[in-house]
């Protein structure tokens, strides 16, 4: 089977052209595109201009782009430049977008794909999906999280839309669609189709689970982090990570604030591993509250560090307002770490086991506060943990996504 992968972009610190965007999507996009490549034959191409890396990562150069160009293509990029009320270099994007339906559609040509599967829903891909249409290629799509029904997200109004009629379109010709959690199937259900949808599949993402001989290696690691040397713990205090962009949505703010309450009365220090924005105001909490010596922000830490955080940790806690699926939950499974997180969240349906987590049920300050406390007191049996990690390793969210590819190669192909 010949799956051709395409997204916006991906991440990956051993290619130039894929370090610009370190979030969690481009992150998981590659564990995607090498963990398929591992079952099936994969090509990959994004909005990113390379040389190519390899079998998996196409080609993909302005000459490409302008080779391929077609007259139909060029009148879709100029009226995506006025189509959408945008800043000048929004504008042009659209018009890359559109211009590079070529390149798409050559691609297709040259690599003749049983599935195309494509990442997101938005203006930068929907031209993506139309060519797949006009060439009467099998596609499925993939969502990774909800734009639509969350103000907190800051996406323009055009895009929630193509969401939105995407979704219903899908709904009525029975496109395959894939999301990553529970929440996020029945939110469309209830919000967008108003009934229960027989094309969309949940595929969990995926971690690495690591070997034991591989835990030691990190652990021995010059590059690894020791948290208890560099901060100088006491050997009753316990160690509680947060894991993520340090921003209004991840709402790691929310975190300071429980600790202030004073109810945790566990000796614990907390650190916040990811990107700061300016605007997040963390520190500025932080400082106000007087728990510089007991919350600590250690910026961007690269994926390898991560797991020798998580090696240490002895809680892990996730409170985002909105959070389609919550990978750091699963990574800090993967090494025997439970989680404090809110009940409402998209994916808890999936990822909860009382052996693994613990619920807050309430978004109230003193409620996460008592929910960290109760975290950090009790008993975990880490083997529990590492059993119930395998439940989302990379290699059981592959076999998800090959099986929608087969299923889809045995549909009858009268909606194309």
């Amino acid at each position: 089977m010949r799956v051709l992968i395409v997204a916006s972009y991906l991440h990956n610190d051993n290619w130039i052209e894929f370090t610009r965007n370190k979030t969690g999507f481009g992150i998981m996009l590659n564990d995607i595109v090498y963990s398929v490549s591992e079952l099936v034959n994969v090509q990959f191409v994004s909005h990113v201009i390379t040389p190519g890396r390899g079998r998996l990562i196409a080609k993909h150069t302005w000459i490409d782009v302008f080779r391929n160009l077609q007259l139909k293509d060029v009148m879709c990029g100029l009226k995506g430049f006025f189509q959408y009320p945008q800043s000048f270099i929004n504008r042009a994007r659209n018009v890359y977008y559109n211009l590079n339906r070529g390149y798409v559609r050559n691609k297709i040509h040259e690599y003749n794909p049983d599935v195309v599967h494509i990442h997101g829903i938005g203006h930068n891909v929907l031209p993506y999906i139309e060519v797949c249409e006009e060439m009467r290629v099998p596609y499925v799509v993939s969502l990774h999280g909800l734009i639509g029904l969350d103000e907190s997200i800051k996406a323009p109004q055009w895009d929630k839309a193509i969401e939105k009629e995407f979704l219903i379109k899908a709904d009525r010709e029975a496109i395959p669609v894939t999301v990553i959690s529970t929440g996020i199937k029945h939110r469309i259900e209830e919000n967008y189709l108003h009934h229960k949808a027989k094309n969309i599949y949940v595929v969990c993402n995926g971690t690495h689970i690591p070997g034991k001989n591989e835990i030691s290696n990190n652990n021995a690691s010059e590059a690894s982090l020791d948290l208890r040397k560099q901060f100088h713990l006491l050997p009753k205090e316990k160690i509680a990570v947060t894991i993520g962009t340090v921003y209004e949505n991840k709402n790691q703010i929310q975190i300071v604030r429980a600790v202030a309450t004073g109810i945790i009365k566990v000796p614990c220090r907390f650190f916040f591993c990811g990107t700061v924005l300016a605007n997040s105001f963390v520190q500025q909490e932080i400082d106000k509250h007087g728990l510089n010596n007991n919350i600590y922000l250690l910026g961007f830490v690269p994926k390898h560090q991560i797991a020798s955080l998580l090696e240490q940790a002895d809680l892990n806690i996730l409170v985002s307002k909105n959070e389609g699926f919550g990978l750091s939950i699963i990574e800090a499974y993967a090494h025997g770490v439970p989680t404090v997180t809110f009940s409402d969240l998209d994916a808890v349906p999936d990822l909860y086991n009382p052996k693994t987590m613990i619920k807050v049920e309430s978004r109230e300050d003193i409620a996460l506060a008592n929910g960290i406390e109760e975290g950090l007191k009790k008993k975990w049996d880490k083997k529990d943990i590492l059993v119930f990690a395998k439940k989302f390793s990379l290699e059981q969210m592959a076999k998800e996504y090959v099986k929608i590819y087969t299923s889809v190669l045995l549909e009858p192909k009268s909606r194309l």
